[in-house]
């Protein structure tokens, strides 16, 4: 029995790896194609973030098929929406406060008062994405068990640690085997957006919550 639920976890654990993996390479491909340069990555429409979520929801149904509870599809479809439209807010506030900061700075009388309380957005921005990150998994796991637990907290609460390593670990694989002179920015989170790490770690952490309610949700109708 325990080699078979052993069996089961790799399995899911393997879809899981392999869906940030698509994801990252997806987002790369991508960004390489239009130019590495600069900001020219927010210039345009990603499509990659079209292909990421129709990955994701096959993900979802993959896994609540095999572990034979609801999708739930639109509740998971707004909660992102929502989820992206508000990080998207947040992530143009912290591109301002940047390398945008100067140019942004000028609209102010005070340039340097400017240009300090700018480069702090990037810094709130972070906090904010947290939060953002909690407040999500918080819904998902009360819509889906109707309650929560330590351990519940504790796992959502992992992201503050989880998603800023493995998003360093990845950038840097990443501009290693680019070959790109900008390994010093592998501690940057806004090149964790760029190089697509910031992906790659939050489906890593989002889908394993996923998996970790949906399977509970399995476990509790089984003993209905």
């Amino acid at each position: 029995m325990n080699k078979l639920l052993g069996k089961l976890c790799s399995k899911y654990i393997f879809s899981i790896v392999i869906l940030a993996f698509l994801s990252n390479l997806i987002w790369i491909i991508e960004l390489l194609y239009h130019g590495w340069d600069g900001l020219t990555w927010l210039s345009y429409f990603h499509y990659a973030l079209i292909i990421i979520p129709i990955l994701f929801f096959l993900w979802l149904t993959y896994i609540c098929y095999n572990l034979n509870v609801k999708i739930n599809i639109l509740f998971y479809v707004v909660m992102y929406i929502i989820f992206f439209v508000v990080f998207r807010i947040i992530l143009f506030f912290q591109t301002i406060s940047g390398p945008s900061a100067i140019p942004v700075s000028l609209y102010f009388s005070d340039t340097d008062l400017a240009i300090a309380i700018i480069g702090k957005l990037f810094y709130i921005g972070i906090v904010l994405q947290c939060v953002l990150i909690y407040i999500v998994n918080i819904i998902i796991c009360l819509y889906e068990k109707k309650k929560i637990t330590v351990k519940d907290i504790i796992i959502i609460s992992s992201h503050i640690i989880i998603i800023p390593i493995v998003c360093v670990i990845v950038s840097f694989i990443i501009l290693f085997l680019l070959k790109l002179n900008y390994m010093r920015y592998t501690f940057e989170p806004i090149h964790w957006v760029k190089t697509g790490s910031i992906i790659f770690s939050f489906i890593i952490y989002e889908c394993s919550f996923i998996y970790y309610i949906k399977k509970e949700k399995s476990k509790q109708k089984d003993n209905m």
